[in-house]
């Protein structure tokens, strides 16, 4: 499924979500549950939203840094199975999600190929955010190349234009520059946690990813570093998954000053 911005792709089956022009306002949606911790500096807040994208990320008090989509795209044998994309935008290939326990999502792919199941936590010590997701072949064939890939509009402190992004062999990240003296810069981390998993990091050229058919395209990312209102990306290469098989990964955003 591709998310695109300004982009064409001519890959047919790769549907493209719609993105208007960016809103002023970093709220990307609304809350399904919300998590908080501390106060002042030392705040730590956020939330997921009922499709399962995190709306919200609050490190120390009035500093927020979501954007208007957080998200993930999945696809097997070269083809998109599903696209939650957050924010306004409908998910593309997804039955409406479940809601097993107070902090799991679980979607069916409309094609009936996929169970996606995503299960929330945080570490407030580290101000970290752990999504678990685990995949689950509902076919009668072995799915082949499976990619899952997990991004996100980043707008540090409230403001999108000035972010500066970095990519790294283990996660990629978003900074909010320095503002004059002050020795304090707002830094979220998303990196892929599970080791023994191919993963890949990807800075996009705009606010929204553009994904080819295997949910991850190389010619649209910049790394390792770029500046702007750009998203960033993890994704998991996962092989093949055998019918009724399950594969499990997970993300972590960290924030940091």
């Amino acid at each position: 499924v591709t998310v695109a911005q300004g982009s064409e792709v001519s890959d047919s089956s790769v549907p493209t979500i719609e993105s208007a022009e960016k809103p002023a306002a970093p709220e990307n949606g609304t809350c399904k549950k919300s998590f908080s911790s501390g106060a002042g500096v030392t705040r730590f807040a956020w939330c997921f939203g009922s499709e399962g994208a995190i709306n919200q990320i609050e490190h120390s008090a009035g500093l927020e840094h979501t954007g208007v989509r957080e998200g993930f795209c999945i696809a097997s044998d070269s083809t998109i199975n599903g696209v939650m994309p957050g924010g306004t935008s409908t998910s593309i290939g997804l039955r409406p999600p479940t809601y097993p326990s107070p902090t799991k999502v679980v979607h069916t792919t409309t094609d009936g190929v996929w169970r996606i199941e995503q299960t929330f936590a945080q570490t407030p010590a580290t101000k970290s955010i752990t999504i678990t997701m685990k995949i689950t072949n509902t076919s009668s064939t072995v799915r082949t190349q499976v990619n899952l890939l997990r991004f996100m509009d980043a707008d540090m402190s409230n403001s999108a234009s000035d972010d500066q992004f970095w990519a790294s062999s283990r996660s990629v990240v978003a900074i909010q520059p320095t503002i004059g003296l002050s020795l304090l810069s707002a830094r979220l981390e998303l990196m892929p946690a599970t080791t023994n998993v191919e993963a890949l990091h990807y800075i996009y050229t705009g606010f929204t990813p553009v994904l080819n058919s295997n949910c991850h395209n190389e010619d649209s990312a910049l790394t390792p570093n770029a500046s702007g209102d750009r998203s960033m990306g993890v994704n998991y290469g996962l092989g093949n998954v055998s019918p009724g098989a399950s594969k499990t990964v997970q993300f972590v955003y960290r924030v940091t000053i």
